[in-house]
């Protein structure tokens, strides 16, 4: 090579390594700059303690939103539960839920009743969003046949319903009645995995889970006055089980043994969930008339003073 071309050669290397540190200068002075910038914004202890909650919420939401609990459902642990309710807990003041995130029940100058919890009106007891039980309630419970467990001031009234649709040919299964506020959470819990799974965001996974499975301490199986009833042919749990024979059956003679239909079709504004042809309440027989008689939901009973 002649020595005018060595010196072409050698000022472009020049030229390329000082583009090069140039570049490294460059990204090295954004790094440090937004080091610096995130720096000085916590310089507030509590800012301090902020950043820090808001990275352990970070790291609890990618464990949960990583593993689905459905796939194993042995595998869902009470540190798994735990960590997400202190991450519920952290995240309050950050997102309005619970009632704001279910349809709200009439105006704000007809609100349903308090729960009231008397000898009188243990039939009637409201729960949903806005009458959540207290934490301490557990129901006095007796077991059905299968193992499952109802109140057992009610439990006489489910066995004769029950009796008398054998006698007619029919093949009712209790496949759930009384449920601890632990295993409404799990339920809970992996519903909202499965819909963050599908893409949904935490907040519409929520949302969205609130229509079909009650948050713990707001679903009527915490209460043990609630079964859900389907036919041995058909188990799903979907609009098709109200064409069996079974739920037919329920659906026009439930009332006379204190049982309705508590989540009707064409009720979801005031109830706050979805149509469920197969979840029954027992109210007593007189309420449970008047409520299937004149198409109403147990809100619109108690708001109305029918009874």
């Amino acid at each position: 090579m002649s020595k005018r071309g060595k010196n072409v050669l050698q000022r472009r290397k020049r030229s390329i390594t000082g583009m090069s540190v140039a570049l490294v200068i460059t990204i090295l002075t954004s790094i440090v700059g937004a080091v610096s910038a995130y720096a000085t914004t916590l310089t507030n202890p509590d800012d301090i303690a902020n950043a820090r909650r808001n990275r352990q919420i970070e790291v609890a939401l990618r464990r949960s939103e990583n593993a689905n609990p459905m796939d194993n459902p042995s595998e869902v642990s009470n540190d798994y539960i735990e960590e997400l309710m202190r991450w519920r807990q952290a995240r309050q003041d950050e997102i309005s839920w619970s009632e704001n995130t279910t349809p709200s029940v009439g105006s704000p100058e007809r609100t349903i009743p308090v729960m009231r919890n008397d000898s009188e009106d243990w039939m009637l007891i409201l729960v949903n969003t806005q009458n959540p039980l207290p934490d301490s309630f557990m129901p006095n419970l007796k077991s059905l046949a299968n193992g499952l467990q109802f109140d057992e001031r009610a439990i006489d009234q489910l066995n004769a319903m029950l009796s008398a649709m054998r006698q007619q040919g029919l093949s009712p299964i209790v496949c759930s009645a009384y449920r601890s506020v632990d295993y409404q959470r799990t339920l809970f819990n992996n519903k909202v995995s499965q819909l963050i799974a599908s893409g949904m965001s935490r907040e519409q996974a929520e949302t969205e889970a609130c229509k079909s499975i009650a948050y713990p301490g707001t679903s009527e199986h915490n209460l043990g006055l609630a079964a859900d009833i389907v036919s041995l042919g058909y188990q799903l749990l979907d609009d098709n089980q109200a064409n069996t024979a079974e739920v037919k059956w329920l659906h026009e003679y439930c009332a006379e043994y204190g049982f309705i239909l508590r989540y009707p079709k064409g009720k979801e504004d005031v109830t706050g969930v979805t149509y469920e042809p197969w979840h029954f309440r027992y109210v007593g027989v007189q309420a449970a008339r008047e409520i299937m008689g004149n198409n109403l939901c147990l809100e619109e009973y108690l708001i109305n003073g029918t009874r």
